[in-house]
């Protein structure tokens, strides 16, 4: 029974580990989009020194003007550049210009800048303004994340876990999955959970593996509290309170 037990979990946690919906191309509208990304950072978010706008006609204004001084320091002209392309991606002053906004994502990119790298990934990951390229995609990812871009880890390992753009690499996904889950990112916390649970990509550690996936419950985390309970389930004498399905 206990060997039962395991192959049901697994199928089911290999079906589910990074959140299932995200790795068709059929939900990549659950991938965040170019004007939704790093909300901190948006014109009509709380902010500091520069970038603090409610009105996004004012914070358009202002960020090209930045861009103009000659004096602005590097990184507020990399932030500048990429709010600035976040306004022209999703039509806030008027019109909506992919290929615009991406030109800029591009320059501050090159320069190393996390959100543009990150930013930049997810066209290509979408396929907007240019065919769909999930190795320049996974490529960008994993740029962003060197640069300690929480969701860039996050999303590069999902496409090392998955094969995505470029050959499995278990490992390497497990360690940024590892990074980012103890930077506090609830879903790297449930899929480095899941993968220390089943000692894919390393050592196996059950103990810390449930750990971390109750912590991304306690989060919210909705795939988590799934799983969470999953498992629970997993102690009891017997599987009889599983879902037949899983069993198929």
């Amino acid at each position: 029974m206990k060997v039962l037990n395991s192959l049901i979990l697994r199928a089911r946690f290999l079906g589910a580990i990074l959140i299932g919906t995200l790795f068709s191309f059929t939900a990549q509208a659950h991938w965040p989009v170019l004007g939704n990304l790093d909300p901190e950072h948006g014109a009509a978010q709380p902010c500091e020194g520069h970038f603090c706008f409610k009105n996004p006609h004012d914070a358009f204004n202002h960020y090209r003007d930045i861009m103009n001084q000659p004096e602005t320091p590097t990184e507020d002209l990399l932030q500048a550049r990429y709010l600035l392309a976040k306004l022209i991606y999703a039509g806030e002053v008027g019109y909506k210009n992919v290929l615009l906004a991406t030109a800029l994502l591009e320059h501050s990119a090159a320069q190393g800048h996390g959100p543009s790298l990150y930013s930049l990934a997810a066209l290509h990951f979408k396929g907007e303004s240019r065919p769909q390229n999930w190795k320049e995609a996974r490529r960008l990812f994993g740029l962003a994340g060197q640069t300690g871009h929480i969701l860039g880890m996050t999303h590069y390992a999902r496409m090392l876990y998955h094969g995505q753009g470029g050959a499995p690499d278990l490992a390497l996904a497990r360690e940024n999955f590892k990074t980012a889950a103890y930077q506090g990112n609830a879903e790297a916390q449930n899929a480095y959970g899941l993968m220390l649970y089943f000692g894919e990509g390393g050592t196996k550690d059950p103990f810390l593996g449930r750990l971390l996936i109750k912590e991304a419950a306690e989060q919210g985390f909705k795939d988590a509290r799934q799983n969470l309970e999953a498992l629970k389930e997993s102690t009891q004498p017997n599987c009889s309170g599983l879902p037949k399905s899983l069993t198929g």
